[in-house]
């Protein structure tokens, strides 16, 4: 009785095999019949995922300031795919922006004392003269 229920078993697992396989190969043989470059030219598409990896990873260490780190990873994700210097100069431009509209005065704060330095040190050397 236990021998059979075994049997029963294995018969039905490996139908199943056989079931999964047959999918399977169906679905190679409608991609190979409606795509056939596809067949050609699939190890292309297989960047899409790291390339997007890399690029998420550019996007949160710019988020971090982690520069150089996400200049690194920027240059991965555009080795991965060459389009992606798109995207890799938009998430850096948008990081500047950010940093930019951040700190606003930053900027004109440095240019004002080196206009202040500047003027400190000539005005002794025109009273002198």
């Amino acid at each position: 009785m236990q021998l059979q229920h075994q049997h029963q078993c294995s018969s039905s697992s490996s139908s199943s095999r056989l079931r999964q396989l047959d999918v399977g190969s169906a679905a190679v043989a409608l991609v190979v019949g409606l795509l056939p470059t596809q067949l050609f030219y699939a190890f292309l598409y297989y960047t899409d995922v790291p390339s997007l990896l890399f690029l998420l990873l550019t996007q949160l260490l710019l988020l971090r300031g982690s520069t150089y780190a996400a200049a690194a990873a920027g240059a991965a994700a555009i080795g991965m795919r060459q389009t992606n210097a798109v995207w890799v100069t938009f998430l850096t431009g948008a990081a500047m922006l950010q940093d930019v509209l951040a700190h606003p005065a930053a900027p004109a704060s440095r240019a004002k004392a080196k206009d202040a330095a500047r003027s400190s040190s000539s005005q002794p050397q025109q009273q002198g003269g």
